[in-house]
């Protein structure tokens, strides 16, 4: 069986394969609307005609400002089939640190959803590259294209452009670095589809799931497991654009989603909460953690609480980002971020890059397909 990376050319292929394939499943579900495969389809061509009538070509920066949402994901896959880049804007930064980023990855386009729009007001005049906005909402302020313009009237159909795998960068992920300013991991169409590859191998992806991505999209974490992932498997989203544990609880129960992806301090929520008020995860099937150390006893009370596993996960950004996992199937061994996945080596060497043999403690190298361009 073909890999990802060997049976598409681009992310966006893969998106106009799956959706060729199922036209009438559900994509994503977003509050009250329903978005099927062929509608995100025709959604991300619209996208993408609409940025190449402004100028946007192979190898230009499209920066993405954006809640969790279907349009967020049509977005996405617009501005890859046009051969440009993906800049994912956190929603978090404040007016500098976002205003550092347009301008060091020198975006030419931005879309954003318009409760930010005062932040992209406060920045526009510094940023000499930026020439076109869409907005998903209203714009107030700023001469912005609406994205529901856009999708009213935009060509339906757009020939995806021809992108080197190996050389062209899908999306440029900005991270905080050790020392100075945010460092921009540049992740390549090979990049983000072998690792995705990767994670089907791992995950056991099957037709009836559906995926519960509350972890925001702009980061690596929620983009490649909570929307590249199902995606290339046919699977459904449920994007939530933030965690509100009552809601989230809620929602899980109503969509029956089947796989969960959080960080340590959602999972400290969900163990504490009263039986009295305890959600039903009964759908559920596979609990995913990432971020940070999951500890032991959060996990136990989770797992005892909800009879649902959680497996623990690790990887940095510049990795795609998962590098390994604690198998759904067989022995998982809490407090450890499991096994290497498919085609990504590891291991521990001293500060001189000499192995270090078990039980040692020192730095973690890894080498793979999933390895940042730079």
């Amino acid at each position: 069986m073909l890999g990802l990376h060997e049976e598409f050319q681009s992310l966006a292929a893969m998106l106009s394969a799956t959706a060729q394939k199922l036209p009438q499943k559900i994509a994503v579900i977003f509050q009250d609307e329903i978005t099927s495969y062929s509608q995100l389809e025709i959604m991300s061509n619209q996208v993408a005609n609409a940025l190449k009538n402004m100028g946007i070509v192979l190898g230009n920066k499209v920066a993405l400002y954006c809640i969790n949402s279907p349009w967020f994901v049509a977005a996405y896959y617009g501005i890859l089939k046009t051969g440009a880049t993906v800049v994912p804007i956190n929603l978090l930064l404040n007016i500098n640190e976002i205003e550092y980023i347009l301008l060091n990855s020198e975006s030419k386009a931005l879309i954003y959803f318009d409760v930010f729009e005062q932040n992209v007001i406060s920045v526009k005049d510094q940023l000499p590259h930026l020439k076109n906005l869409i907005v998903v909402g209203q714009a107030t302020e700023l001469e912005a294209q609406l994205i529901t313009d856009i999708i009213a009237n935009e060509d339906s159909a757009f020939s995806a452009a021809e992108v080197n795998q190996k050389k062209h960068v899908a999306s440029i992920i900005y991270t905080s670095g050790t020392t100075g300013k945010p460092k921009g991991a540049m992740l390549t169409h090979h990049n983000l589809l072998h690792n995705v590859n990767s994670i089907l191998q791992s995950i056991d992806l099957q037709d009836s799931d559906i995926f519960f991505t509350v972890l925001p999209m702009f980061h690596s974490f929620g983009s490649t497991v909570g929307m590249n992932t199902p995606i290339a498997g046919g699977a459904t989203i449920v994007a939530v654009p933030r965690f509100m544990p009552e809601e989230v609880g809620k929602m899980i129960y109503e969509t029956q989603s089947t796989i969960f992806m959080g960080v340590p301090s959602m999972y400290t929520i969900f163990a504490n909460i009263p039986e009295s008020r305890k959600p039903d995860f009964s759908s559920l099937r596979i609990c995913f953690s990432g971020g940070a150390a999951l500890p032991v006893e959060v996990m136990k009370r989770f797992e005892m609480k909800y009879n649902v596993p959680i497996c623990e996960g690790d990887g940095p950004t510049e990795c795609s980002p998962v590098t390994s996992i604690n198998p759904i199937y067989g022995k998982r061994k809490p407090g450890s971020i499991g096994k290497v996945i498919p085609d990504v080596q590891m291991k521990i060497v001293d500060q001189d890059g000499n192995e270090m043999s078990t039980g040692k403690i020192g730095e973690i190298v890894v080498r793979g397909e999933n390895v940042m361009k730079g």
